[in-house]
Formats: C-alpha cells, structure tokens, sequence
C-alpha cells in the first residue's frame, strides 16, 4: 500500500523567516519605503514571492512593471541569502525518519520558488524526500492542488493514504483543494486559531505529534477493518 506524507517548507520544515524578512527589508529599503519588524513578515510569508511584495510595500504602490522588476531584485537578493539564518525546527528530522520507516514517501510541495526550494531541502534533508515542488512558472500557487496532485499521481497514492503538513490556512486550504487530510503545524509562522478557521483535519502542537496523528490514524484503520472483516 502505498502512503505519502506531502510537506508546506517555510514555517514546517524549517524556520527561514529572519531570511525572508531580510530579502523583503532589503527590497523595501531599494524602493524607498520603510522597513518592517521580523515578525510582520509571518503574515507576509506563505503565498508566494509576488504576494510577499505587495504585502510589504504600501498599497497600490507598484504597477506591474515594477512588480516584475521587485519580483527580480527580491529573487537575486533572497538566492544568495537563502539559508544565512535559515533552521530545521527540533526532532524534524527524527519525524522524517520514522515517516519513511512507516513506509511514507516524503514530498515537499511550497510556494518558494521551485530552484531555492530544491537547494535548500537538499542542502539540509540530504535525499530523504522523493519530491520537492516549489513555485514554476505557469502553475498556480498554493491553494491551488496542482502540485500536491502531481505528487500523488507520480507516488500512485489513494487519498486516504495521503497527509499534507503545513502551518497556514494556504495549506489547510491546498488539503482541501486535493481532498486529502491535514495536519496544520501550531509551532509555524501562523496561529491555531488560522488553522482551525481554515479546518484543519489535524493539529500538531509540536513536531513529534505528526507521528502520533498518523500512527493513531492507522491504528483507527486497522481496527476499523478488524471489526469489518
């Protein structure tokens, strides 16, 4: 039987937010408007880099021109500053570990651009996930289950075989949007009471319970087909 475990990266895997917020002041500071607090940015980040922008630069302040040209400085600056500060949060990879000892196959499915994603999940996790998708040109971002879809399609996963991890209503929507389980991340960028409006299937208050979650979810399942058999 084959089981996926699909991962958010920024806010679940690991902790980039001081990388993040030091792109973004950077890019503010080069279009003459005012910095912002690091934490500002845990509502900036999770949609991708276009709508990181325009969240922190004044309203209507950009025309798409220089959208397109932010978009290209905030990329040159961030690509070369990517993992400066950038941490895997506690027992990350202890989880990752045991996942695959369960038999999950590990994926990464983000809104960071699809180059930095692939580096830094490699450079930090080494081989351990089989797929790692990040923000490509002409594929909607996150909400939209295009990318988590193609994981499961590329793994041969039934649904209810399938988790997909993560600390914002983005990815408690993205769930939704497959029609697979969610476990949203309470140690991330975002609030319980986000993830609970969003309907999150699961909450996880630290890292270590992913495992508890899941191994009670199959335990359910294997009772479930005990009683049925």
């Amino acid at each position: 039987m084959n089981k996926v475990c699909i991962f958010d990266l920024d806010g679940t895997l690991i902790d980039s937010l001081k990388d993040l917020a030091t792109a973004g002041n950077y890019l503010v500071e080069q279009l003459g408007y005012p910095t912002h607090p690091i934490d500002a940015y845990k509502l900036f980040v999770g949609s991708g880099i276009k709508n990181l922008i325009l969240r922190a630069v004044p309203e209507r302040s950009l025309d798409e021109a220089q959208l397109n040209k932010a978009m290209e400085l905030y990329m040159t600056y961030y690509s070369q500053h990517c993992s400066e500060f950038t941490t895997i949060y506690p027992h990350i990879i202890e989880v990752l570990d045991e996942l695959k000892f369960m038999g999950y196959e590990l994926a990464v499915v983000t809104n960071k651009p699809d180059v930095i994603a692939k580096k830094i999940v490699k450079d930090l996790f080494g081989d351990r996930f089989a797929f790692v998708f990040g923000q490509i040109e002409h594929i909607p971002v996150k909400p939209d289950p295009t990318l988590v879809e193609r994981v499961l399609n590329k793994t041969e996963v039934l649904k209810e075989n399938a988790y997909y991890i993560g600390d914002s209503d983005v990815d408690i929507f993205t769930a939704k949007n497959a029609g697979i389980a969610s476990i949203g991340c309470l140690w991330g960028n975002r609030s319980e009471a986000e993830l609970k409006q969003a309907g999150a299937t699961f909450l996880a208050k630290d890292t270590k319970e992913i495992i508890d979650i899941i191994r009670g979810e199959e335990n359910d399942r294997s009772e479930s087909m005990s009683v049925r058999g």
